[in-house]
């Protein structure tokens, strides 16, 4: 704007003279206030005192004098002071004539209503209360909480108790007080689990104790390797759970190979051994300790001579590593009748010994099968036989065993190996060293042999030098007893149809205890009792027969029920499984998630339900998202909500009496502050104000202007002090009030604004107390709320009422509507891809920094009137900003005039104010220099010495540091899920260590 009045001729002065008044005034777009005066005093005296001079003034210039005293300059000075009066007034009124400059409140209120805008008057904290109802015996299963239910918080320091009244009419449940969900699930037993959970705290077991996992798989079929033995690394009671954790070291199921066999899965169950034992035998001293008189004595049929020199016994012939008959089947001594002869015999469905399909007796080993299988059961192509059996020579003398196989072959006699060729040999003979054996004794012999494709034969022979080549005849074999052992003391805790493991440390196997029975052994040097086990299962002798010494038999199986497993997974996404079975409370309600997320922070957030589902006998319930993560075991879901506003409703009040007589008849209200609540408006708010005139309803609007003469309207207007005056029409712009006595009644609530804002939890006591209600609560904090607009709000968001005149087409109209709506103070809109169309990603911010979190009345109020402002099919979405603060490492050099602590703390407060939330703007960057010259500007400071500006994450300074640091901002194009909202970079909370006075 610019002034300029003249400076030549009649209408200036002084011209030539170098003061020149009125003065040209220059003023540039955007000031805060615009300059007006064409002159102050100073200006006005001097410009009188040079006119004196002035040439075409002849007669003036007889007066010399210049003193102040002189009544003509005395005249003069007196002019320019009502000049300089005159100027001041005239710039203040030029001020108030603009919006953006006016600082009176009636200026901004008028000016404002020039353009259909008037002062916002704040807005009501909402907030979602959840009942909780009673549950005991005889209560009611239903309970209507009415719309108008009061709730009071209780006061902190310095705080005064809030009221709040429900704003909706909700029908209760005790069963919705507090839904749990579930936080167990029936055990599974995956390859590589390595816990599970058993049922009670008095297991018994400890470390190093050894368990079984056993299914119908290995109960229905012997070979069924699907099984695990395990020992125990820990056993952890949990006397809350009622349950004991127990792991072990190596995950279940196992791999030999390419192949691999699972662990149990149909009808598992879990067993615990409590017996541990070795078998007769194992503690047998060393034989090759012993003296070879001793050894001659025990053999009894091995050819020996005594030695002349040291009278001791020497050896002809092979002599055993250990204990003749120390075996399995020695120790048992049951054969089968002496009228039955021949080898035990194993078949397996695999070359590798897995996979027993068939256990019978051959007469002899003599077999032709060519491409045939040697039972149905049994591939032609790849198999495997073990034979076993006694072999009782009908003579002594050096023996060599022969074996005529097409593939693979070994042979023991006694334990010792004497015929190994385990490869295909295509039918080569093999044969053994001379071996002597003793007419009458016996000599546990085993052969073993496998098929891989081709034909399959094999025959095992023997000779001496008296006996050619022949297949061992049948009636030297007796067949071994594979099923029993003797354990190496008296278990009387072990019963029939038990489970047992026998082991080594490189291998176990499973048997299922058939028979029980008490027994005694005497071999060895040893005599003991012992319990006889008959087991039902494989590789008993094939891999154990041997192994005496090193065989463990875990036995006396006793189950353990099984309990359900911890769920350790997170309450997220749509769906929660609950813990017990409850009625549909129907899609579209209000409910409330509360609890600890997986960080260990308390959180909580509303949902709303999309759907009901049974499964089997739990409640699943579906909602349209659940944004936080929270613990399973600290997390609850309250369904008896209802929405709630600040303010409290006061007794019908009798404003006074109707008089048909007068126009725009006025009423003021006797409460104050009235409530307005968030609503889904342009403005953002709605009054609570409702008058009835006669017991009819009358009506508030924002102007009389345009109405008729029968509607029954009014408008409001709001003081200084925020008393309402109600006002009537005249009867031709608004109907006037019917005359009446006292037929004017208003009724209201009155409490608005910030003051609401309580914390989580401090709105518990019920002021009104339905039937059946126990307690109350607010598991969120109250969000909203926004205190009736300032002269400074005024002259942000008028002119935004005008650039959007409510419609919304432009980007930009996405943020003057947002930032004029009620409970908004800052907006920032961005255009995103969603892959088929363009949509807006608005971010925002509530009053003082407040997060506009989603399903709350502030953020579905203004969704919907977005929605009704704008174009119907273009997305967008409402998220709230990102706060990100930074701090300043700077050096500070005071004046030695000043006090350094109170220049330093004038230098924080500066700080904080210039960058705070308020002045500061999404996606704002903050410049070292900006730093700089807001420290540079408070008194005192002499000199700034600014090391860097450093960003602060999570509490924490981050190592870089920088002169400059950027706030990221939504720019257009990024892509609708993946587009972050905008930053607001403002100065930390935290102390400012970093910033230090030097010399």
């Amino acid at each position: 704007m610019s002034v300029d009045v003249g400076t030549g001729g009649d209408s200036g002065c002084c011209e030539g003279t170098g003061v020149v008044t009125p003065i040209v005034i220059e003023n540039r777009p955007g000031l805060p206030a615009i300059a007006y005066r064409v002159g102050v005093h100073s200006d006005f005296l001097q410009s009188m005192l040079a006119s004196l001079t002035d040439a075409r003034r002849p007669v003036l210039g007889r007066l010399r004098t210049r003193e102040p005293d002189d009544f003509t300059i005395a005249l003069l000075d007196a002019w320019a002071v009502v000049a300089d009066v005159l100027t001041f007034y005239q710039e203040r009124i030029a001020n108030e004539a603009y919006l953006r400059t006016a600082t009176e409140r009636v200026s901004v209120i008028e000016l404002a209503r020039l353009i259909g805008y008037a002062l916002r008057p704040g807005v009501a904290a909402s907030v979602d209360l959840v009942f909780t109802l009673e549950s005991a015996q005889g209560a009611p299963p239903v309970v209507p909480i009415p719309s108008g239910t009061r709730v009071q918080s209780v006061p902190g320091p310095n705080e005064r108790p809030q009221t709040y009244e429900t704003v909706e009419d909700i029908v209760a449940r005790p069963e919705l007080n507090a839904l749990r969900p579930i936080l167990t699930e029936p055990q599974s037993f995956p390859a590589g689990l390595k816990e599970l959970w058993l049922d009670g705290v008095a297991t018994g077991l400890k470390p190093g104790d050894a368990i079984l996992i056993v299914g119908e798989e290995r109960e229905g079929d012997l070979s069924s390797e699907r099984w695990d033995f395990r020992r125990l690394v820990s056993v952890t009671p949990e006397p809350p759970a009622n349950r004991t954790h127990v792991t072990w070291r190596e995950g279940l199921g196992w791999k030999r190979g390419k192949s691999a066999v699972l662990p149990a899965a149909a009808g598992v169950k879990v067993f615990a051994f409590r017996q541990r034992a070795g078998v007769f035998g194992g503690s047998a001293p060393d034989w090759r300790s012993l003296p070879n008189r001793v050894k001659a004595a025990y053999l009894g049929d091995v050819e020996k001579t005594v030695n002349e020199k040291s009278g001791d016994v020497d050896f002809f012939g092979p002599i055993p590593a250990d204990w003749p008959d120390l075996d399995l089947a020695s120790i048992a001594q049951s054969f089968v009748p002496s009228t039955e002869h021949g080898l035990t015999a194993a078949y397996y469905s695999n070359s590798d010994f897995s996979g027993r399909r068939v256990r019978r007796i051959d007469p002899r080993v003599e077999f032709d099968w060519g491409t045939g299988s040697p039972h149905p059961s049994i591939g032609g192509e790849t198999f495997s036989v073990r034979w076993m059996a006694w072999l009782s020579p009908e003579s002594t003398g050096s023996y060599t065993f022969h074996a005529v196989a097409d593939d693979g072959v070994r042979v023991w006699v006694n334990g010792q190996l004497i015929i190994d060729f385990w490869k295909n040999n295509a039918g080569t003979p093999q044969q053994s060293v001379p071996i002597y054996l003793a007419k009458g004794r016996r000599y546990a012999i085993r052969v073993d042999y496998y098929e891989n494709e081709g034909a399959a034969r094999i025959k095992l022979q023997w000779s001496t030098a008296e006996m050619a080549e022949t297949v061992i005849p049948s009636r030297v074999f007796t067949p071994l007893d594979v099923d029993t052992i003797h354990l190496d003391g008296r278990f009387p805790s072990i019963t029939e149809g038990s489970w047992a493991v026998v082991a080594t440390p490189e291998y176990e196997e499973l048997y299922a205890v058939t028979d029980v029975a008490d027994d005694a052994r005497m071999a060895f040097t040893l005599s003991a009792k012992t319990t006889r086990l008959t087991l039902e299962g494989e590789n008993l002798r094939e891999v154990f027969n041997d192994q005496v010494r090193r065989i463990t038999v875990y036995a006396q199986s006793e189950e353990l029920k099984i309990a359900p497993r911890s769920r350790t997974d997170a309450v997220e996404g749509t769906t929660v499984l609950l813990d017990r079975l409850i009625s549909d409370p129907g899609a579209g309600r209000r409910m409330i998630i509360a609890g600890t997320d997986v960080s260990g922070a308390p959180a909580a957030e509303i949902v709303k339900l999309v759907s009901t589902d049974r499964v089997g006998d739990l409640t699943q319930l579906t909602f349209a998202s659940i944004a936080g993560h929270y613990r399973r075991d600290a997390v609850a879901i309250f369904g008896n909500v209802a929405p709630a506003t600040h303010g409290e409703t006061t007794p019908a009040e009798v404003l006074g009496s109707g008089d048909a007589g007068q126009a725009y008849q006025r009423f003021k209200l006797r409460q104050a502050p009235l409530t307005y609540v968030s609503a889904d408006v342009p403005s953002g708010g709605a009054t609570t104000l409702e008058v009835r005139v006669d017991d009819v309803r009358w009506h508030e609007v924002p102007t009389l202007l345009g109405r008729g003469p029968k509607e029954r309207v009014y408008v409001t207007q709001t003081d200084e002090a925020g008393k309402v005056t109600v006002q009537f029409g005249d009867g031709r712009a608004g109907a006037r009030l019917p005359t009446g006595s006292e037929n004017v009644i208003a009724r209201y609530r009155k409490g608005i604004g910030r003051e609401g804002l309580v914390a989580a939890g401090q709105l518990s006591l019920l002021l009104t107390r339905p039937l059946g209600v126990r307690s109350v609560v607010n598991p969120l904090a109250p969000s909203g709320a926004a205190d009736p607009q300032s002269i400074e709000d005024t002259q942000q968001n008028a002119p935004l009422s005008v650039l959007t005149l409510d419609r919304i087409v432009s980007l930009k109209d996405y943020e003057d509507f947002a930032r004029s709506y009620a409970g908004i103070a800052k907006a920032h809109a961005a255009w995103t891809w969603n892959g088929d169309a363009r949509g807006v990603l608005l971010t925002v911010a509530g009053v003082d920094g407040d997060a506009v979190l989603s399903n709350t009345r502030l953020y579905d109020g203004l969704t919907k009137a977005i929605k009704d402002a704008g174009d119907p099919s273009v997305l967008f979405d409402i998220k709230t900003y990102t706060s990100t603060t930074f701090t300043v490492s700077a050096g500070i050099g005071v004046d030695a005039d000043f006090e350094a602590e109170k220049v330093l703390a004038a230098v924080v407060a500066a700080l904080r104010s210039a960058f705070s939330f308020t002045p500061r703007a999404f996606g704002h960057g903050v410049f070292a220099s900006e730093v700089i010259a807001v420290i540079q500007r408070v008194p005192g400071v002499r000199m700034v010495d600014l090391d860097a500006i450093v960003r602060v994450t999570g509490g924490l300074h981050e190592q870089d540091r920088a002169d400059f640091l950027q706030a990221r901002a939504p720019v257009g194009g990024e892509l609708a899920d993946t587009a972050a909202p905008a930053e607001l970079l403002t100065l930390t909370t935290l102390p400012l260590t970093e910033l230090k006075v030097i010399a």
